[in-house]
């Protein structure tokens, strides 16, 4: 008998976190589930490490290193249930998270997926923040896709149809891949989802975090926006707020690089973001002083609130001249 929900956990060359992840999908108070790890082409003794798991739920796939899109894809090629569950090798689901996550689905049947939030922990485990995404978005639009995840991969669960339906990840995408298949989902009409109003996992932060490399973002995350434009069920609505999107995430992959200190590359893309969109400097910058003023709590800045404060200020390009201090 097929298992109700698929897991799927693809991994590369982190097998000490690893152990965390794998251990938090087994311990799940749901228990009709199957764990299905692609290993990445992982060179770090990943595969004895999984070996070790005596449990029938787990199914073990190895490819040749592709990129994590591609691996998730290859995983859900294995999957047998009828919900698919991802999470990343760094990150853990909370004790109870299929159980919540299942109930809102089966309770009603027009609704594709189902979030949550997520707790931010260090290297050691330990909490140190906590993302309540409801507060802000209760009901996310395909719009608010457009302008940046309301919620991550590893917090939902969705339907396995739909996944079909939409052609799972695009390989190409080597970072941002979630962010390619919530746009496409919600541009072929499966943005129907609830919120389980409490954390469903905890995101692990550290130095190898991909939210810390603003190149990669930034090519990337270019091409995810240019290939959804292109899309011919894109609306026209949206499509007026083209400028506007790009310069909203150029203005985000700013605020991830003066959070680790690379100012060169923080102010070309604050740079580019005014150029798309110059009403950021209305009102002497306001919405630049705000947007910042927010992004200053986010989980991958390595500095504290002030001081990342004091980096975007201090450091800004001659485009930002017209920006009144905090």
């Amino acid at each position: 008998m097929s298992p109700r929900v698929s897991v799927i956990i693809t991994t590369f060359n982190r097998k000490e976190m690893l152990q965390h992840a794998i251990r938090s999908v087994l311990g799940q108070t749901f228990r009709d589930f199957e764990l299905i790890i692609v290993n990445d082409g992982s060179t770090d003794g990943t595969a004895a490490a999984i070996e070790r798991y005596d449990d029938p739920r787990l199914v073990y796939v190895y490819e040749d290193n592709q990129g994590q899109s591609a691996a998730q894809n290859r995983g859900v090629n294995h999957a047998c249930g009828d919900y698919l569950a991802f999470l990343d090798d760094d990150d853990e689901f909370v004790h109870n998270k299929l159980e919540l996550q299942i109930a809102a689905l089966e309770s009603n049947s027009r609704i594709e997926l189902v979030a949550g939030g997520y707790y931010s922990i260090d290297e050691q485990g330990r909490v140190s923040g906590e993302e309540r995404s409801w507060e802000a978005n209760p009901r996310p639009q395909m719009r608010d896709m457009f302008y940046w995840l309301p919620f991550m991969l590893p917090t939902i669960l969705i339907r396995s149809q739909w996944w079909s339906k939409i052609g799972g990840m695009d390989p190409e995408a080597i970072v941002c891949g979630d962010w390619d298949f919530l746009i496409r989902l919600s541009l072929n009409g499966g943005l129907h989802m609830e919120w389980v109003r409490q954390p469903v996992c905890r995101c692990r932060i550290h130095s190898d975090n991909v939210g810390r490399k603003s190149n990669l973002l930034t090519e990337y995350g270019m091409r995810i926006l240019d290939k959804s434009f292109a899309n011919p069920l894109m609306p026209s609505e949206i499509l007026r707020e083209r400028n506007e999107i790009y310069a909203h995430y150029y203005l985000r992959v700013a605020g991830r690089a003066y959070g680790g200190d690379k100012l060169y590359n923080a102010m070309d893309n604050l740079a580019i973001a005014i150029r798309l969109n110059p009403r950021l400097l209305d009102r002497g910058g306001a919405p630049l002083r705000e947007f910042f003023a927010d992004f200053r709590s986010n989980p991958f800045i390595d500095c504290s609130p002030e001081t990342f404060l004091e980096r975007v200020f201090g450091n800004l390009p001659p485009e930002a001249a017209a920006i009144r201090p905090l």
